[in-house]
């Protein structure tokens, strides 16, 4: 009769369990494939997955780019490119900037995996390999391979360093690119965990909904993502502590009778 008890409790609380899973599938909140990783935190799109690709300096892109990348001619930039769906917030971006009588200028955009290995190896020449991957992404490990970030900039001057953040166009980004779509990849008070020095001209295009989420959480992409992936874990174990009542029942899926 106890082996009878502990089973129907085993299979109760199963049961529960799936169906709180499957409403937060179903809900669309935090969605996250361990295997492969990244998150949901806005409505989920067809290219979601690709537009919040976990890329950091442990985890590789690989020689990909991608397909439907466009030039930035309509703003002033025929030889710099994006993908595709980023130009409409950009192009928003950009001209807002210059409503508000700022001098925003886009440096760099979509670089590919040959064109960031010759970037990195002539900063590794010149300063060295372990300065240089303070500041520039190894071929395959740079946002910019994403065709999704973009290092902005001003008239002021054509080198990239932490005075943008003080200069108006910095300090405009700063306050408003999330309302565009755009999170700063590398901020400040960041560098332990993101392995990069401040880089206040470097911002990544998530979406709307996602970089506003960020923003107010004070997280980057990344950061977030673990996060995640840490709470789902944790979930997952305590589901399984609870059904383990009965080591043969799996977790996976409710036990139908």
């Amino acid at each position: 009769m106890n082996q009878l008890l502990a089973y129907l409790t085993a299979l109760i609380i199963n049961v529960v369990a799936w169906n709180q899973l499957q409403t937060v599938q179903d809900q669309q909140l935090a969605i996250l494939d361990v295997t492969q990783p990244g998150f949901v935190l806005g409505t989920h799109t067809s290219w979601d997955s690709e537009m919040l690709k976990y890329v950091d300096k442990q985890n590789s892109i690989g020689t990909d780019s991608p397909t439907d990348l466009v030039a930035l001619s309509d703003i002033g930039y025929p030889y710099q490119f994006i993908r595709s769906y980023v130009l409409s917030d950009l192009t928003r971006l950009m001209n807002d900037a210059r409503a508000a009588k700022l001098d925003m200028r886009i440096v760099s955009a979509f670089r590919s995996y040959d064109t960031q290995q010759s970037l990195f190896n002539s900063y590794a020449k010149r300063y060295g390999v372990t300065q240089a991957n303070r500041f520039s992404a190894l071929p395959g490990f740079s946002e910019h391979q994403l065709g999704t970030a973009i290092d902005f900039g001003n008239g002021h001057s054509t080198d990239l360093s932490d005075s943008f953040f003080y200069q108006p166009e910095g300090a405009w980004l700063f306050r408003n690119a999330y309302k565009y779509g755009f999170v700063m990849s590398y901020p400040k008070d960041k560098q332990t965990y993101t392995g990069y020095i401040f880089e206040p001209w470097h911002y990544r295009y998530v979406g709307v909904d996602n970089a506003t989420a960020l923003y107010n959480a004070g997280l980057t992409i990344n950061e977030y993502s673990d996060r995640e992936a840490q709470r789902l874990s944790q979930w997952l174990e305590s589901a399984r502590l609870v059904v383990g009542l009965d080591e043969s029942l799996p977790v996976s899926r409710p036990i139908l009778p």
